[in-house]
């Protein structure tokens, strides 16, 4: 029986060595605990800090492509007016070189010939002149100061003849 009292004694004495164990265990639980709350506080506040430094990068970016967008834009729209001008340009371009025609055509349909003091327009000269005489298909004309001899076909009429 006293073997048996001493096997009961030393599981006992195991048993509470095992309870000091589970303690001490809880209690560096306990500590390790208390030691991850703030690592886990810095870490979050890591990571926030990264998401803030990473959406100002994205900020960025996105408004320095922004800009480059509205450079884009703003010289494709001058490319644009330039474009719009010059075709503007050509087209009133091409509808004086046909009014033109079509009074030279009238002119020469009409036998039309300028008197003497009539005001003529003469595109050489780019203005008016006046006629001081005519003979044939040369005409002559005072332009200010200058007195210049042209081709009948060199002039148009200022009446739309």
């Amino acid at each position: 029986m006293d073997v048996l009292i001493d096997r009961l004694e030393d599981a006992r004495r195991a048993a509470e060595r095992d309870e000091d164990a589970v303690d001490t265990l809880r209690r560096q639980l306990a500590d390790l605990k208390a030691q991850l709350a703030p690592l886990q506080l810095a870490c979050a506040q890591h990571r926030a800090n990264i998401d803030i430094e990473r959406s100002q990068t994205v900020r960025t970016a996105l408004s320095r492509a922004t800009a480059a967008l509205g450079c884009i834009a703003s010289d494709q729209a001058r490319a644009q007016m330039q474009l719009d001008a010059r075709r503007s340009a050509e087209e009133a371009a091409a509808a004086a070189v046909a009014a033109d025609a079509r009074l030279v055509e009238r002119q020469a349909s009409s036998k039309w010939v300028p008197a003497v003091g009539e005001v003529v327009h003469v595109p050489k000269l780019g203005g008016t002149a006046r006629v001081t005489g005519v003979q044939k298909s040369k005409i002559a004309v005072e332009y200010g100061s200058l007195t210049v001899t042209v081709k009948l076909s060199e002039i148009r009429s200022c009446n739309g003849v």
